[in-house]
């Protein structure tokens, strides 16, 4: 009986490796912004191989990061209503809650945001399913 090597090829190896440095990596980044109070959402879809984008909200800036994790930098900051918060792919990008406002605003690819709709009280979660967008 012939037994199965045990051995992957280099390529693969460095492939995974290189993909679990990216994760803890990434994971890290989340923990320390949350840590610092910032609200942090990687779009869906997106993966760091891809050069996929990382948001960040600001609390005390008022504005929203949007990070290139191919550069590994901030490529703009996009100002919103007071308070960003929670994220959700919506309104044909990115939605974010604006605690302080009593809002959500709408960013899109561009790196441009919409009005603030009005939502009431302080929006702090944000769910999104069959078209409509739930608010906490």
């Amino acid at each position: 009986m012939r037994e199965r090597s045990r051995v992957r090829p280099v390529a693969t190896r460095i492939t995974r490796r290189a993909a679990l440095i990216m994760h803890r990596l990434l994971l890290f980044v989340t923990v320390a912004l949350a840590c610092a109070g910032a609200g942090v959402f990687l779009m869906r879809g997106d993966a760091p191989a891809a050069g996929g984008r990382l948001y960040v909200a600001n609390l005390r800036s008022s504005d929203v990061s949007v990070i290139d994790l191919t550069e590994g930098r901030e490529t703009v900051r996009i100002p919103v209503a007071n308070n960003p918060h929670e994220f959700a792919t919506a309104l044909g990008g990115v939605a974010v809650t604006n605690y302080r406002s009593a809002s959500i605003t709408s960013l899109d690819a561009t790196g441009t945001a919409g009005a603030p709709l009005p939502v009431g009280g302080e929006p702090h979660g944000l769910a999104v399913g069959g078209g409509r967008i739930a608010v906490t």
